[in-house]
């Protein structure tokens, strides 16, 4: 399954059962991940990639941005992991 289906689900799920702002923060957090991944095959992903790109992420971001990003990643992870 590609990135951005699992992304399609995480915020139907998100719309269903968290606030509008814990929506809005899924939906920033994914619009950064899909920049330098693309719409790639989640077996695509790799430990380092998504590494990389959380270390791109805390040089460029605040210390807010930087925990949101980490909580909403790790509980997408989550997600994902719960659904195969």
């Amino acid at each position: 399954m590609m990135l951005a289906d699992y992304r399609n689900e995480i915020m139907n799920h998100s719309e269903s059962v968290h606030s509008p702002k814990t929506t809005s923060n899924y939906r920033t957090t994914f619009k950064y991940l899909l920049r330098p991944f693309g719409n790639i095959p989640l077996s695509a992903l790799t430990k380092s990639g998504v590494e990389d790109y959380i270390e791109k992420r805390i040089r460029r971001t605040s210390v807010y941005a930087r925990r949101k990003d980490l909580a909403y990643l790790s509980a997408f992870f989550k997600f994902v992991i719960d659904r195969k």
